[in-house]
Parts: structure tokens; C-alpha cells; sequence
């Protein structure tokens, strides 16, 4: 299978390549960052809000990983990071429409359910959190997130393809790792992550798993580590920053993530293998 990966030289990206190239596929590498380097099966320089320049790029592909993005909403003006994440995720969907693909993986973010950029703090409505959990955004990141999940419901249905919206909660690559301590110097600095996180290897690995799915259709899944990245009890974090937050419900024991990865678990068999402590 000759997948595509956008953003393949970004944090994720590649662990992806990595990940994939691993297990046989024949992977396309495409970044808008411009480097030297080839990645494995080629290396494609690409702008994703050019759909004339996506088209030519997908021609021959049989699926698409869609990691490439603004990550946050402070790299940019707001216009600029709706527009290019939303407008990007429009033309690759669009495009793999066009040209047959029938299998697509998109990397959304726990961002869309609204706590990590906030401007008006709010709580959840119950832990642990699942996919039926309102989304709330109050940034352009977090609203790209979920217009983009949308776009990707809207390629399936047209197409009938498979297609994954993976919500990743703070991925730990190692320039993100700097960051730990003071996300864990109380409760409040880490609540904007939900004090959640995953791995780059379990991202990655997820990446394959969604891709390797049979089912059609599109589903939308939180993907993330098991535990969370505090020394406390996931519950006494909880009422210390969401007082408000009345339903509690099973599993939150210890230091459970509050993120319930369930549904990646049962329909892709997804496990977390890496926690937080392991240095790399």
C-alpha cells in the first residue's frame, strides 16, 4: 500500500514514516518545511491550501495520513490558522475523493472539546471523557479540529472509504518534553491538557492501526496514554480544578487519564506501551 503522509518531517510525522516504512508500507513523505533529506519512499515538498498542487501529489496513492497543520493557535493570526488547517483538510479530502483513495487518517486533538485554549474557563461535563462528549472550542485551533473531523465524515459518506479522526491529547515528543515539569508543578498548569498525553511511538502506532481498519465509515477517537502525567490521583485533580464537574465515573481510580481511550481500544486495538517517565 503506498500511503501518503502530510507533515511527514513535523514532530509526529516522523514517527510515522517510521512507524509505516517499519511494516512495509511505501510511504510518500510531503512537508511544507523545506529540507535536504528524503523520506523514506520519496519526499514531496508541498503547500496543503493549494489543492492544484494536492491533486498531483495524491495521484496514485492509496491512503492518506493527514498530520500537516498550525499546531496551536498563537503560531499565527486566527484567520490564518482556520483557514489553513480547514482549507487543508478540505483539499486532501477532496482530492483523495477525486482520485479513488479510499482510506484516510486525520489527526484531530483533544483541542476540539475546548479546555486546552479556553479564553472562559468551563468544565467538563463528566470524566471520564468519551466521544460523546460535547465539543466546545473557544479558539481557531480548536474549531479547525472539529471542522475538520466534519470534512472527513462528509469524504466518507460521499465516497464510502474508511476514514479515522484521531484526537491526540499533548503528544511528548522531546522538544515537548522540556515542558513536564511545569505542566506538573500543579494542577492548574496541566488542566489545559486534561493532564493527559501520549507517547510519539503510540501516536504512530495508532497512525498504522487506523489505516490497517476494516470498517467503513467515519470515526472519530481519543487516543492517550493510560495514566496521566501527575503524581496525584487523577480524582483529587479533578475537584481541585472542575469542582463543578459532579459526574465522576468508573475507571478514574489512581491516577487514571481522564481521556478514555475505549473505542480506539475496541475498534482498533489500541494500547498505549510507553508512559511519560521513559526517556528516550
Amino acid at each position: 500500500m503506498k500511503v501518503l503522509v502530510t507533515g511527514g518531517r513535523g514532530r509526529l510525522g516522523r514517527y510515522v514514516v517510521s512507524e509505516l516504512s517499519g511494516n512495509g508500507y511505501e510511504v510518500v513523505v510531503a512537508d511544507k518545511v523545506r529540507s535536504g533529506a528524503r523520506g523514506e519512499g520519496g519526499s514531496i515538498d508541498i503547500d496543503i491550501t493549494d489543492i492544484a498542487r494536492v491533486r498531483d501529489v495524491l495521484r496514485g496513492i492509496d491512503s492518506v495520513v493527514h498530520l500537516a497543520a498550525i499546531p496551536t493557535p498563537d503560531m499565527a493570526p486566527p484567520e490564518t490558522v482556520f483557514t489553513n488547517n480547514v482549507l487543508g483538510a478540505f483539499n486532501v479530502a477532496q482530492a483523495a475523493t477525486e482520485m479513488g483513495v479510499r482510506r484516510l487518517v486525520y489527526a484531530s486533538s483533544t483541542s476540539a472539546l475546548g479546555f486546552a485554549f479556553a479564553k472562559n474557563h468551563f468544565s467538563p461535563s463528566y470524566f471520564p471523557i468519551d466521544e460523546e462528549h460535547p465539543l466546545l472550542p473557544q479558539d481557531p485551533y480548536g474549531l479547525s479540529k472539529v471542522v475538520g473531523e466534519e470534512i472527513l465524515g462528509t469524504y466518507s459518506r460521499r465516497t464510502g472509504g474508511s476514514a479515522v479522526s484521531l484526537r491526540f491529547p499533548l503528544i511528548l515528543s522531546e522538544d515537548v518534553r522540556g515542558v513536564l515539569p511545569s505542566l506538573r508543578s500543579g494542577p492548574s498548569k496541566g488542566a489545559v491538557h486534561l493532564w493527559s498525553y501520549i507517547d510519539p511511538r503510540d501516536a504512530a502506532l495508532v497512525c498504522r492501526l487506523a489505516l490497517e481498519r476494516r470498517a467503513s465509515g467515519h470515526e472519530a477517537m481519543f487516543v492517550a496514554a493510560d495514566d496521566t502525567f501527575m503524581d496525584e490521583p487523577t480524582v483529587e485533580l479533578i475537584q481541585s480544578v472542575f469542582p463543578e464537574t459532579v459526574r465522576i465515573g468508573d475507571g478514574m481510580s489512581g491516577r487514571a487519564s481522564p481521556i478514555s481511550s475505549a473505542r480506539a481500544k475496541r475498534a482498533l486495538g489500541f494500547k498505549a506501551r510507553f508512559g511519560w517517565e521513559v526517556e528516550r
